[in-house]
């Protein structure tokens, strides 16, 4: 048996463990060492800097911007590993999980090279998948309890900014380049910086979710004002995409953040208030055609105005609420126990009952109303589209072979063989169906692991803050990142990297707030240096086999619409020797060949192609008209034959 004297020794030895970590914490508030001050700036900085980056050049949608960030990304960390800048962390054990998950879906989209109908495809998306690893191994790495709320506040900064610039290019079109805002518009939805309304919906959700948070969590009055001051920016932006996911995706974010939050009312207090200055600001727009269709800036002094006046409003709001200590209002926990499950009852039931005629209209536009021809706010108010179709053909994909799917990268070739609807589409506009499709049972299991994971450390650090404004940062980054995942159901998301460092980010920024410095032996810590250093080196090394073909490619377009076929002939044989497996490279240097007059070498590097990926119908019409050319109509009626069964969307 234990002695009552160690017992009281173990008590006072925990009790003087406890006052060291207080003072440690006291001197984080009161006295910040210099070291951690430059720490937590570069934290700041780097999550501010690169999903704003990212944003601004069309969301990193580009393959180039793309796998340069993400070669930046890794060699990046190799850096820091060689020089003993990295790792600043020991992982927590829980960790381990979406660790396991984002390693075995990087894995799996690797082995799917065996079965792809596109190597090149897949091997686009094997770089993309790491592009996004790489972002959380930085945040794991360099992250800690110290120093993850700067990374969150910057990050937060980030997204509000280009929440702030997306409005000013619709009520000041004219200090922004025209082919970026497009006043010349075919459509009214705003697209600025993404060139694509909904990813611009999505990034305001998010922002919505995070400014929120910080509102009701910060512990200072002003961060809080201004948090909730910017929070009616992110609504207009959201409104002005006149987005029906974007709609969806802000109600998710007020919900998320109600429900992480500590302070629950003073969230909801925020939460109204922020719909009510949207819901101004939205009156305002409407009365100001020019700004609300976009037709040019005149009216935008007016919005920018009533904007500025609803920010200052919600920021005082922000102030009293702060002030009058509202964060200490509390259900009695008898209480809250059920209320909360009544309420969530009484809510089902009565919108069930009182909006079944709307939810039965909508389900069925959704099932049956293939074509959405409504503009502006006529859109909200409609259901209709192509995402059944879409969905439904991710279905049919991953039933065709359930186990490990039909192959990264490739479903834009099974929906021109499905032929369903007669729109050309690239992605299946829903990260989970798509994975379905495309990787299979395996593939999809693997990405809700990696997901489930980055949930449940994210809530453990949560729950482990000590300070209301730590929770505060970690709820902004997980509501953050609900809601990317919920509109990543809705949208292709997952091909915007500038939106996935901002969910993805998020996350990873909430994960490393379970994170404590690191207290590994100098042995141990110069191997794991080293082995890094090699790992990211060679992860870093993916990118560059389609980043060179890419540009090398690119280049060639450019020489053989100038007119210099031999030399874009030569940058084509460049971008094969940098891409072996690709088929695009070798079409292109069959297109310079064909404008040479080499036909007999430009059938063969189709043929090539063709081999590469033998499902993409363009090489099969391409090597038909090729054929008709030489004389060899039997060949080049087969292949017309082909291309038509491979491209039903083309058909009368």
């Amino acid at each position: 048996m234990t002695s009552p004297r160690a017992t009281r020794g173990s008590r006072s030895a925990r009790q003087a463990a406890g006052a060291f970590s207080r003072k440690r914490e006291g001197q984080a508030d009161e006295g910040v060492p210099r070291p951690l001050l430059v720490r937590r700036a570069i934290a700041f900085a780097g999550a501010a800097l690169l999903p704003t980056w990212l944003a601004l050049h069309g969301g990193g949608y580009d393959i180039v911007i793309r796998q340069q960030t993400a070669l930046v990304v890794w060699w990046a960390i190799a850096v820091g590993f060689a020089f003993g800048v990295l790792p600043r962390v020991q992982l927590d054990r829980s960790m381990l999980i979406p660790g396991i998950g984002l390693a075995g879906l990087v894995g799996w989209t690797l082995l799917g090279l065996t079965w792809t109908e596109s190597s090149e495809r897949t091997w686009i998306e094997l770089s993309r998948l790491l592009g996004y690893v790489g972002l959380v191994v930085l945040a794991w790495s360099a992250l800690n309890r110290y120093t993850f709320r700067a990374a969150a506040a910057g990050l937060s900064v980030g997204a509000v900014a280009v929440c702030v610039l997306a409005v000013a290019s619709r009520v000041m079109p004219s200090g922004f380049p025209v082919d970026q805002v497009q006043i010349a518009f075919d459509s009214d939805r705003l697209t600025y910086p993404f060139n694509y309304w909904n990813a611009v919906a999505a990034w305001g959700s998010m922002t919505l979710a995070i400014c929120l948070c910080w509102s009701a969590h910060a512990r200072r009055a002003a961060v809080r004002a201004v948090a909730l001051a910017a929070a009616p920016v992110a609504g207009l932006t959201v409104y002005l995409t006149y987005s029906r996911g974007g709609v969806l995706s802000a109600g998710v974010a007020v919900l998320a953040v109600v429900v992480l939050s500590r302070n629950r009312w003073t969230a909801a207090i925020h939460a109204i208030a922020v719909g009510a200055g949207t819901g101004v600001m939205i009156l305002v727009v409407r009365g100001q055609p020019e700004v609300a269709h976009a037709l040019g800036g005149k009216g935008g002094a007016t919005v920018t105005a009533a904007l500025l006046l609803v920010a200052l409003a919600c920021g005082g709001l922000a102030a009293l609420t702060s002030a009058t200590g509202i964060d200490r209002v509390r259900l009695e926990q008898r209480v809250a126990r059920i209320a909360t499950p009544v309420a969530v009852v009484f809510v089902l039931l009565v919108g069930g009952v009182a909006g079944h005629h709307v939810i039965s209209r909508t389900w069925h536009e959704f099932l049956y109303d293939n074509v959405s021809t409504q503009q502006g706010t006529e859109r909200l108010a409609t259901a209709g589209g192509d995402r059944n179709d879409l969905w439904g053909s991710a279905i049919d994909a991953f039933r065709s072979n359930g186990f490990k799917g039909i192959g990264p990268g490739a479903f834009e070739f099974w929906w021109d063989r499905d032929g369903r609807v007669k729109t050309p589409v690239l992605n299946a506009h829903s990260l989970y169906f798509e994975m379905l499709g495309e990787e299979g049972a395996v593939g999809f299991l693997l990405l809700l692991v990696a997901i489930g994971g980055l949930i449940f450390v994210g809530l453990r650090g949560r729950s482990g803050a000590r300070r209301t404004t730590d929770l505060g940062a970690s709820a902004a980054m997980l509501a953050c990142f609900i809601v990317f995942l919920f509109h990543a159901s809705l949208d292709w998301l997952w091909q915007f990297p500038a939106l996935v460092a901002l969910g993805l980010g998020g996350a990873a920024i909430a994960a490393a707030a379970t994170s404590v410095r690191l207290g590994r032996s100098p042995a141990a810590l110069v191997r794991l240096r080293i082995a890094a250093t090699v790992v990211a080196l060679a992860l870093g090394a993916v990118q560059i086999p389609a980043l060179v073909a890419t540009e090398r490619t690119r280049d060639s377009q450019k020489a053989l619409a100038a007119g210099d076929a031999a030399g874009a002939r030569s940058l084509a044989s460049q971008a094969i020797q940098a891409e072996p497996w690709a088929a695009t490279t070798r079409a292109q240097r069959a297109f310079s060949e064909e404008s040479l007059g080499d036909l007999t070498a430009a059938r063969e590097d189709l043929e090539g192609a063709r081999e590469r990926e033998p499902t993409n119908w363009r090489w099969a019409a391409e090597l038909a008209a090729v054929d008709r050319r030489l004389g060899n109509g039997a060949a080049a009626a087969r292949e017309e034959a082909d291309a038509r069964r491979l491209n039903r969307i083309g058909e009368s």
